[in-house]
């Protein structure tokens, strides 16, 4: 029973403006991405993590939940990650300047893992429904703003606001699409009905790949809405459709879809620095360059993709140090499908690891993407399908573009295990069919 001394408000008002703020740091991201670039993903979970831990201090109850298991394997994995990055991060010579900026990232995934830890140790806590709501909301608002921006792209307004406080930039709309396209299958985790969760779903996917041809512009659709304005998004033209594949056959087969996602993604994690050699031999077999530049694009990542395998071999148990490629200058690209270059990052993450922290890094992740897989795999059958279509267009984004250490990446994945962890707690029974 309440305190009748002491108003509900503001006995309850810490632990609303908690929930309020995590709703809003986990659904509201796509609109927030085409605004603020790549901080609408890190600072939502800094601040997120640094509130769970204020909530850790003054409700005991959230925090005996949030220990009581800290010897789960998981926890261990991802502490022993820390650990590698951190000795990583220590036994290369890095520029003083660069060793700082080296050491953050271990900070970050301890961020990361407080907040899927506190997702999964006190997930009763979250209001599904309404984190629902914020997601639909916020992928609904980031539909709006990327289609609105795109057109009125040449207007005196957005010429302003881009020269004066860097907003509205034509890259952070392919990014907003990107980070949309991964969390857009798990916007009906708060929608009762199976039918209106994956009408949903399907209405989303369609305007998202609508968008990346007809608004923003791409290497197959170039400036029939407007001629300056260029966006490669292919990877949003070629893995959303794979991913609502997933999303479509796991509906029927959730079993058999969860099983071959997993595995796919262990084959390719556990062989990436030969399987990759092997693309790039087929595709240049495959693919000239009177093809159009969406194609021959292909050609350029593999290259660089061929180069970082072959770099990783060469120290093939752990690695050439955490951002070797930035730091390092290992990725010299001398190429035959694009001017010579030096690139800081990879183009796959999953190559990273390997490149990064070799052998054993790939070990960790690989133990944490088979605890991935037991976690899915008994969940009920009618959330498997978003959370399968939501990791496959995750897998096509960590294999075709970006760094795996840049923060907003590293946030990008954490998010959306955390709204994963979320659907556990209130999965449908057995029996259940809506």
């Amino acid at each position: 029973m309440s305190n009748p001394g002491k108003p509900i408000f503001f006995k309850y008002s810490a632990d609303d403006l908690f929930f309020i703020a995590f709703n809003i740091n986990m659904g509201l991201l796509p609109p927030f991405i085409t605004l603020f670039s790549n901080k609408a993903l890190q600072i939502p979970l800094i601040i997120t993590a640094i509130l769970i831990y204020f909530r850790l201090l003054v409700r005991p109850k959230v925090l005996a939940r949030f220990t009581k298991t800290l010897n789960d394997p998981n926890i261990i994995l991802l502490l022993a990650l820390i650990g590698l990055l951190i000795i990583s991060a220590m036994s290369v010579d890095y520029a003083e300047g660069d060793r700082v900026r080296i050491l953050l990232k271990p900070g970050l995934v301890l961020l990361a893992m407080t907040t899927l830890r506190y997702a999964v140790s006190n997930r009763f806590e979250i209001n599904q429904k309404l984190l629902g709501n914020f997601l639909i909301s916020g992928t609904i608002i980031g539909i709006l703003v990327i289609a609105c921006l795109s057109y009125w792209n040449d207007s005196a307004l957005v010429r302003y606001l881009d020269d004066q406080f860097g907003l509205v930039r034509v890259h952070k709309l392919n990014r907003a699409l990107e980070i949309a396209s991964v969390l857009v299958f798990l916007t009906g985790i708060g929608v009762v009905s199976r039918m209106k969760s994956v009408t949903l779903t399907v209405l989303f996917v369609l305007s998202l790949y609508v968008l990346s041809f007809n608004v923003v512009g791409s290497a197959f659709w170039t400036g029939v809405w407007h001629p300056n304005i260029h966006v490669d998004s292919e990877t949003v033209q070629f893995g959303l459709p794979l991913a609502f594949v997933v999303f479509v056959i796991a509906q029927k087969f959730p079993k058999f879809m969860t099983n071959a996602i997993f595995t796919g993604i262990g084959v390719i994690l556990l062989t990436a620095p030969w399987i990759y050699q092997l693309i790039y031999k087929i595709l240049g077999s495959v693919i000239d360059l009177s093809m159009p530049i969406g194609i021959r694009k292909i050609l350029f990542r593999s290259e660089i993709w061929d180069i970082v395998a072959t770099k990783s071999l060469e120290s093939p148990i752990f690695g050439h140090g955490i951002d070797s490629a930035r730091y390092l200058g290992n990725i010299v690209v001398e190429s035959t499908y694009k001017p010579v270059n030096v690139l800081l990052h990879p183009h796959n993450m999953i190559l990273q690891i390997w490149l990064d922290l070799g052998f054993v890094g790939v070990a960790i992740v690989a133990g944490l993407l088979f605890s991935g897989w037991q976690y899915v795999s008994k969940l009920h059958h009618l959330v498997q399908p978003p959370i399968l279509g939501g990791l496959t267009m995750l897998t096509v984004f960590s294999t075709v573009s970006h760094s795996l250490w840049q923060t907003w990446s590293v946030s990008l994945i954490a998010i959306f295990v955390t709204l994963v962890a979320r659907l556990h707690s209130t999965s449908p029974k057995p029996g259940e069919t809506s």
